[in-house]
């Protein structure tokens, strides 16, 4: 006991260090203009990771926290806490799970009727899925046994994020509703033509900055589509229309899932790999350190050169689907008329398809281009050569996950002239996503088999 309180202070430091490095990034990124841009770029990259998603197993995944079972899963972890003769923790347990509920119930009405935070979604905010979502996460870990609670937090801070993510994006991003309007009425009949179901479109305001879109949220009465204000004004209504089928071609496909299955079994393997060469001829050879830094250099290779491999791919698929969600079931047609009639589900795809999103691609290229010249030629000395850098970075990485504008119009062109090229991709694509899953989940059994899951476990 005495050394856990000896030891209690280090954490606390560093926790502290982190809130105060936390209030001077927020302080920096919302009060400093060339910093606030910087930030916005960042922020769009990173949130537009969260787009590709599956609606079947999310929405199943969200069920979890209904009414039902979280007062099921609550009495299980009560009865844990019990089962363990923890009548402390079953009251901690009890008081939290009803108190969460309360407190949320009691909040939706009141910022309601007067909103606290300008850009607050009342309908969303607090969600009370994410806050059930949390509460048994937090129970969960007073009623396991303390070698558990590493596990318990992992899984139950992924369950937390999964659910409650897409529900600050509305508070961080300051994002407004799409007002009602002719775009708006398509984008909402594309949705329901394709067979995708979301919460809201919303705009996101940069200042003419940044010209993207987004879809995030894994479960459709969470899911958000987000269009920037430049990709608005400047975008005709056909090529924004393509833009949300490339957004939701993520969602039809399935990436999210399929990274989030690839990344676990990647790490897997991997951890179980360093472990074995650890036991056997590692630590006689090189120092701990060493190894350390070797590891984490070989994890940063792999996930660029193989997930970003697959990264490409799939969004290469995405593309596909923005064509096709803006396709007529003649694939040699010569143009749409404003009666034409698109195939539902995305199933076609035709020349017209092709070339309103090649074009949606290659005027959101020009116009990013401009806007980050115009920047740039308002910045002078260290700080524009600084800010020139990160761009660069930030650009190295764009293109590391989806690949150059130039070589994907120049493969969808490929697919207007030979339609069965599609197919053949689809198919590929299909395999290889298959065969990928199935060598590491082999690499699993086997490491498992020759060293036990036991070890497998401790190397990650």
């Amino acid at each position: 006991m005495r050394r856990v309180i000896r030891r209690a202070p280090t954490p606390l430091v560093v926790a502290g260090a982190c809130a105060v490095g936390a209030a001077v990034v927020w302080l920096t990124a919302y009060n400093l203009v060339p910093f606030a841009r910087i930030d916005q770029r960042t922020l769009a990259g990173f949130v537009g990771l969260l787009g590709p998603d599956t609606a079947r197993p999310a929405m199943r995944l969200s069920e979890l926290v209904d009414p039902r079972p979280f007062a099921l899963f609550g009495a299980a972890i009560l009865l844990l806490a019990l089962a363990r003769r923890r009548p402390r923790s079953a009251i901690a347990i009890a008081a939290t799970l009803a108190g969460a509920n309360v407190t949320t119930q009691l909040l939706k009405p009141a910022l309601a009727q007067a909103p606290i935070v300008p850009g607050m979604e009342t309908a969303s905010w607090p969600s009370g899925h994410a806050t059930a979502a949390m509460a048994l996460a937090l129970c969960l870990q007073l009623a396991v046994p303390q070698r558990w609670r590493p596990t318990a937090a992992a899984l139950g801070g992924l369950f937390v994020l999964i659910l409650f993510i897409p529900s600050l994006v509305p508070l961080v991003l300051g994002l407004k509703k799409m007002p009602p309007g002719p775009l708006r009425d398509r984008l909402e009949a594309a949705a329901r033509r394709i067979g995708v179901r979301y919460r809201h479109l919303y705009v996101w305001d940069t200042r003419g900055n940044l010209a993207t879109a987004m879809v995030t949220g894994l479960v459709p009465r969470f899911r958000q589509i987000v269009f920037t204000d430049l990709l608005l004004q400047t975008l005709s209504d056909d090529e924004v229309e393509a833009v949300f089928g490339h957004e939701v071609g993520h969602v039809r496909h399935g990436h999210l899932l399929y990274y989030a299955v690839f990344l676990l079994l990647s790490f897997l393997t991997l951890g179980a790999a360093y472990r074995a060469v650890e036991l056997t001829v590692g630590r006689t050879l090189l120092p701990e350190d060493l190894l350390l830094v070797l590891s984490v250099v070989a994890t940063g290779c792999y996930l660029f050169l193989v997930f970003g491999f697959v990264s490409r791919r799939c969004e290469r698929q995405a593309d596909v689907f923005g064509c096709k969600a803006v396709s007529c079931a003649d694939p040699n047609c010569s143009g749409h008329q404003p009666d034409t009639a698109l195939v539902a589900r995305g199933k076609g795809l035709c020349r017209t398809g092709v070339g309103t999103f090649v074009r949606a691609l290659e005027r959101v290229e020009e116009i990013n281009g401009s806007a980050r010249g115009a920047v740039a030629a308002a910045r002078r000395g260290l700080f524009g050569r600084v800010a020139g850098l990160l761009r660069i970075i930030g650009v190295g990485l764009a293109t590391w996950q989806h690949s150059t504008i130039a070589r994907r119009v120049a493969f969808l062109r490929t697919l207007a002239e030979d339609p069965k090229r599609e197919r053949r991709f689809q198919w590929g694509l299909t395999a290889l996503r298959w065969v990928l899953l199935l060598v590491l989940a082999g690499g699993i059994l086997a490491v498992a088999a020759r060293s036990g899951w036991r070890s497998l476990l401790e190397g990650v």
